[in-house]
């Protein structure tokens, strides 16, 4: 990661802190994805997941993509349940 997570966070800036890791861990990710050659994109690797045990780079990368909007689903749910209307934009 070109960036530092610290060992202590301040509460007071603790919400800060985390969009500003998460905002900097998005766009490292982003900026990778256009360097993937359809080389590495086309190649197997090994994940050792059940029943599959390789898959190719493109499956690797959706498989992020799908895992990381579940993930972003749970957040929503979660910031909607405790009464917070989550603002966005694509």
């Amino acid at each position: 990661m070109p960036f530092e997570v610290p060992k202590r966070i301040d509460v007071t800036r603790a919400k800060e802190i985390c969009k500003q890791l998460l905002a900097q861990s998005f766009d490292f990710c982003i900026g990778l994805l256009a360097e993937f050659t359809a080389e590495q994109m086309d190649k197997l690797y090994d994940v050792g997941w059940f029943e599959r045990p390789k898959i190719t780079g493109r499956e690797l990368v959706l498989g992020m993509f799908t895992r990381t909007a579940h993930h972003r689903g749970q957040a929503e749910v979660y910031l909607r349940a405790n009464g917070i209307r989550p603002a966005y934009r694509f």
